[in-house]
């Protein structure tokens, strides 16, 4: 009667989705808050005030907290907002960097050079000087 749907084809065997327990969540966001520290200045309660949060303890409860679930949903989109982060921007990011830690030494570089084609295909000035510096 109905027609099967077939699930989408999956490169090398790996899953079509990448699952993440709170401790990756967690590391990741500190990445981030770290770069925006390091690069920006900000400090727990900057990102606190930028995402609507009671305080910096907010942000430092985030960072520390090892044990349980993690915070609740809206206090993470409030810290990721504090960052200047949609919660899409870090998912991704997430996703990608948990994706690149299965590939290969040869995968990786593939997906490096792939990386590199398209962005010389967006931005034409690119590939030019980076003929021109002899790379």
């Amino acid at each position: 009667m109905g027609q099967k749907v077939k699930p989408p084809k999956v490169q090398t065997g790996r899953p079509a989705f990448v699952s993440f327990n709170w401790d990756q969540c967690r590391e990741h966001y500190r990445r981030f808050y770290t770069d925006a520290k390091k690069r920006r200045g900000l400090r727990q309660a900057d990102v606190a005030a930028a995402g609507g949060l009671s305080g910096q303890n907010a942000i430092s409860s985030l960072l520390a907290q090892t044990s349980g679930r993690g915070p609740s949903v809206e206090n993470f989109l409030r810290a990721l907002a504090g960052l200047g982060l949609t919660p899409a921007m870090f998912f991704t990011s997430l996703e990608h960097r948990e994706l690149a830690s299965t590939l290969s030494v040869e995968e990786r570089f593939d997906q490096i050079e792939t990386q590199i084609a398209e962005l010389q295909r967006a931005c034409p000035g690119l590939a030019e000087r980076r003929s021109g510096n002899g790379a």
